[in-house]
């Protein structure tokens, strides 16, 4: 909060998908956006999700009683209101992403980057997904110039980032992984091995 850089918290309310909700709960509308962050909604879901056409109608939706806010670029072959928890979260991830991406453009040279924090981030994806989402917002993070912060519990996503798997040495990513929920402290073997194996509960 002392630190005055744009930060964006997604959180688990996110996952409150308005497939589940009643239709008469939710309402929908069709969201003005800039033509560039539409582009980016759009090009950002379907490099996650393969095999489906995607547009630029950005509709935006809201549950009645409940917090929930979400922006989905439109989808050719169903309604917005049909969407999955993981094509619900991502949405969620797309609107952070193109928020930020408005935020460049208006602040120009004074843009000093942002952080984007995701709780939760695999929660709904295939493993393929979570492959491909890990890169793509790899991508993103260059272009926008953020700092993402993801808490997982996906051997996948893990695996996707860490150097000793699909993950880059060269790369500023890391993985931290936390041992002990009572009272959290930093594991000493930060290896993907040590973290996959504790996740497994294998015995050492």
């Amino acid at each position: 909060a002392k630190i005055p850089l744009p930060t964006i918290y997604l959180g688990m309310r996110r996952l409150a998908s308005v497939g589940e909700a009643d239709e008469k709960e939710v309402i929908s509308s069709k969201l003005d956006m800039h033509p560039d962050d539409r582009t980016l909604m759009k090009d950002f879901v379907g490099s996650v999700i393969h095999g489906t056409e995607l547009n630029t109608d950005v509709t935006h939706q809201t549950i009645k009683g409940s917090k929930k806010k979400t922006a989905q670029p439109g989808y050719t072959q169903h309604d917005a209101l049909a969407v999955s928890m993981g094509q619900d979260s991502l949405g969620s991830m797309a609107t952070a992403l193109a928020s930020f991406n408005q935020l460049k453009r208006d602040m120009g040279g004074a843009y000093p980057g942002g952080l984007l924090v995701i709780d939760e981030m695999d929660v709904g994806f295939h493993p393929h997904a979570i492959e491909r989402l890990a890169k793509s917002l790899k991508t993103y993070a260059r272009q926008l110039d953020l700092q993402i912060i993801a808490t997982t519990h996906s051997p996948r996503l893990i695996e996707a980032v860490h150097p000793d798997g699909d993950g880059n040495a060269h790369a500023p990513d890391k993985v931290i992984y936390l041992l002990d929920t009572r009272h959290p402290r930093l594991a000493e073997d930060q290896s993907l091995r040590a973290m996959l194996s504790n996740m497994t509960m294998t015995p050492d």
